[in-house]
């Protein structure tokens, strides 16, 4: 069955997306610092990025609260969901969301760290259910495969649900290099583009704090009005920056450490920010390669009619969209924004697993 079949229906749920996700996404930006979470929600801008002053603060001010769990609602979703919309999130000593760890790594153990924002953390997903975690799994049940046939993998989750490029050349730069990893794994791009500073100050709030939530209080629709011209007029030289301190990071990683990198752009990046300028960066450098995760869901590891049933219950996404006024929305047969939905769940999370993890198996970076 096509997922890209009625035009209808394609703008149709995109109008939908504007109306309901977005807002959500807007107000939760605009209340960042909200104690209703136990997650840092500070947005670092990409720039000056070669001041380790600024690079030390970044770092220590996106530190999850180690050895701490909670509950964690998807704000994603909407309102009133109760359970359904509720995550269990674990944050082990080293502030990782992961299971225990040790500083120094035991003989035979290749381990890889994963650096990015809410994909690798695991928006909307419980702990076992996250790509890093899932990929540990597959990896060691093939565990005499390469690399170097060694015997253990392990898969640190070291995603911010907030995190910029910025947030991983700092954590680099003052925590993750003494954790000796055999391969890094960068997931960024998500928020990079689209980030305004307020009032040029790139340390204290983005502009979505204090004058966003000043219009979402008043009118929804000015907000996203305004948004959408602030964005459009710094997303050039947001762009840039993030190509910058990306190509900075794994140059870091490459030249000095010598450690592979996988470098992964996740669908719902900004078209600014294109598959092209990732294959770019990996071109430079040796032993870099790149995951396109829009070919993963389309072409790779498409949702099974099985996966769509079950995303279709009740609990799920697509409950709140079949229950709207809009009526072309069909049962069973989910638009093309559906893969981009579909990564806040299990079983995209497993199919970026799998990429992965064929990638490493193949020693193909």
């Amino acid at each position: 069955m096509p997922y890209f079949s009625n035009n209808k229906i394609e703008y149709a749920n995109r109008k939908l997306i504007k109306q309901c996700i977005q807002p959500r996404v807007g107000r939760r930006w605009a209340q960042f610092d909200s104690a209703s979470t136990k997650m840092p929600f500070r947005i670092f801008i990409n720039r000056d990025f070669n001041n380790q002053e600024r690079l030390e603060k970044i770092s220590r001010e996106t530190r999850l609260p180690a050895g701490t769990t909670w509950h964690e609602y998807d704000f994603l979703r909407a309102p009133g969901l109760g359970n359904a919309a509720e995550y269990k999130i674990s944050i082990n000593s080293l502030g990782f969301r992961d299971v225990e760890r040790s500083v120094e790594k035991p003989p035979g153990v290749y381990r890889i760290i994963t650096l990015g924002s809410y994909h690798t953390f695991g928006h909307g997903v419980n702990d076992e259910e996250t790509y890093p975690q899932q990929l540990e799994v597959m990896l060691n049940k093939n565990s005499s495969g390469s690399p170097s046939k060694l015997h253990h993998f392990e898969v640190w989750n070291g995603g911010r649900t907030e995190a910029t490029a910025a947030v991983g050349l700092a954590r680099l730069n003052h925590e993750l290099l003494a954790y000796n990893a055999d391969l890094f794994i960068l997931d960024y791009g998500f928020v990079d583009a689209i980030l305004v500073s307020y009032l040029g100050d790139q340390d204290k709030h983005t502009v979505f704090h204090d004058i966003g939530n000043f219009f979402q209080i008043h009118s929804e629709l000015l907000a996203r009005i305004f948004e959408k011209w602030l964005v459009s007029k710094k997303m050039p030289e947001n762009t840039l920056n993030f190509e910058m301190i990306l190509d900075q990071t794994v140059s870091l990683i490459r030249t000095k450490y010598n450690t592979p990198v996988i470098l992964v752009r996740q669908i719902n990046v900004s078209a600014s920010i294109p598959i092209e300028l990732y294959e770019k960066i990996a071109a430079k450098y040796s032993n870099v390669a790149v995951v396109d995760v829009k070919k993963v869901f389309l072409d790779l590891y498409p949702p099974t009619q099985e996966q769509i049933a079950k995303f279709n219950t009740d609990n799920n996404w697509l409950k709140e969209f079949n229950d709207t006024n809009i009526k072309e929305i069909p049962r069973l047969q989910p638009p093309s924004y559906f893969v981009d939905i579909f990564q806040y769940n299990k079983w995209g999370h497993e199919a970026v697993a799998k990429t992965l993890s064929t990638i490493i198996q193949n020693e193909a970076f």
